[in-house]
């Protein structure tokens, strides 16, 4: 498990801050620290965030995109108070997620675009949209969201493609240097290449990218097995996926066991992945919402009649017995009040209250198709909405980051 953000952070003075630290006690399954207001987003609920995440100086990242839409924003809550304006990198519309993490930066994906935004000032900085050698425009298809941080470098594995090329390369991105190393093309044959999705495994530093190519005799669906240095280790045929739409498996495909991935189709079936071929198993007692990794474990979340539900992926990607997620029913429970928010748009941060805020995103508390931060021992973050109001004829909502405590049965 990746150590908690603030786990290593020095102990702030978190009454000045509104920071929950390590130097306090672990938030009760359900319960919240002081909100964080940082923006008044356009649009209704539920809002197109993914859910936050952190790096290891404590920095926290918020990210705004609707895929349908070109723009992306993205906000920094500096471990030290305030956040920063929002930022917008983007390229046309797609996918708008995150790719990962460093020292004081996190990455993401937002249509063609690979975008570093730095903890320290909050900047954006597109990498890579022109070839260094030929000057070439480039986009990015497909981005592992595995960021290894090592002494030398830091790197990802992605698929980069420029207008004249008939398929994608497979290229290892030095994402300090911004440069590229070239590995070969993605396919020896085919044109016209889609991503149905893309996953990784901190542990064995590999991942897996499943899209979908057209051939001489029509549409055809594969993944390929990579390691961090995109190397392939193996190309296997995918079934039952003829009708997903580009970025049609939701979320980050997550690893049950070395070399096998599961995620969440947008038809509602859970996808598996390994050297034997990637298939599609149906879902049972929840209407789902995504897949999730805590510690070592990888859960299916979702809602039910009563509320949100959760039910754990075993190793060969079965779904167990689906349960009540009483973590997120508590934070949705304890929501249902006045709340006093410090408002960290600007510095000094002021208080103000909300009358009964709610989830930003998704159907209850933590539920998204992507896994949710460490943020520290049995602390997440989320985000809840506020006040909403009209300017300009269009709807806009105040929305704040919360640290929440956060347990899986």
């Amino acid at each position: 498990m990746r150590v908690g953000a603030l786990a290593v952070s020095l102990c702030f003075t978190a009454s000045g801050l509104g920071l929950l630290t390590s130097c306090e006690p672990e938030l009760a399954p359900g319960g919240f620290d002081t909100p964080r207001y940082f923006a008044n987003v356009r649009g209704e609920l539920p809002l197109a965030f993914v859910p936050p995440i952190s790096d290891r100086s404590g920095n926290i990242y918020v990210l705004f995109g609707d895929p349908d839409e070109g723009t992306t924003n993205v906000w920094v809550g500096q471990a030290s108070g305030g956040f920063t304006a929002s930022c917008q990198v983007t390229d046309g519309n797609g996918v708008k997620r995150w790719v990962g993490r460093a020292q004081d930066a996190a990455y993401y994906q937002s249509g063609g675009a690979l975008v570093r935004v730095s903890g320290r000032h909050g900047g954006c900085k597109r990498l890579l949209e022109r070839d260094p050698s030929t000057g070439a425009d480039l986009s990015f298809l497909a981005v592992l969201p595995l960021v290894i941080d090592s002494p030398s470098r830091v790197s990802t594995v992605a698929w980069i493609q420029s207008p004249t090329d008939p398929r994608p390369y497979q290229v290892l991105v030095d994402l300090s240097a911004g440069i590229y190393t070239l590995l070969g093309e993605s396919a020896d044959s085919g044109s016209d290449f889609e991503v149905l999705g893309v996953g990784g495994d901190p542990a064995t530093q590999q991942g897996v990218i499943v899209y979908r190519k057209q051939t001489k005799d029509g549409a055809r669906e594969q993944a390929v097995l990579l390691d961090r240095d995109g190397t392939t280790l193996d190309e296997v045929a995918v079934k039952g996926a003829e009708e997903l739409p580009p970025a049609g498996l939701l979320g980050d495909l997550l690893p049950v066991s070395p070399g096998r991935y599961v995620g969440l189709a947008e038809d509602g079936r859970l996808f598996i992945v390994d050297g034997e071929g990637g298939r599609f198993r149906a879902v049972e007692g929840m209407e789902p919402s995504g897949v999730q990794r805590w510690g070592e474990q990888i859960y299916l979340v979702g809602v039910g009649d009563k509320g949100a539900l959760v039910s754990a992926i075993d190793a060969s990607g079965k779904q167990l017995g689906a349960q009540a997620w009483q973590a997120s029913r508590d934070l949705g429970k304890a929501l249902n009040t006045n709340v006093l928010v410090r408002d960290d748009r600007s510095l000094p941060a002021r208080e103000v209250e909300w009358k009964k805020p709610v989830s930003a995103l998704g159907a209850a508390p933590f539920l998204s198709p992507y896994s949710l931060d460490y943020y520290a021992d049995g602390t997440t973050l989320w985000l809840v909405a506020g006040p909403d109001f009209e300017s300009g004829g269009e709807p806009y909502t105040a929305v704040a980051v919360i640290a929440a405590g956060v347990s899986y049965p």
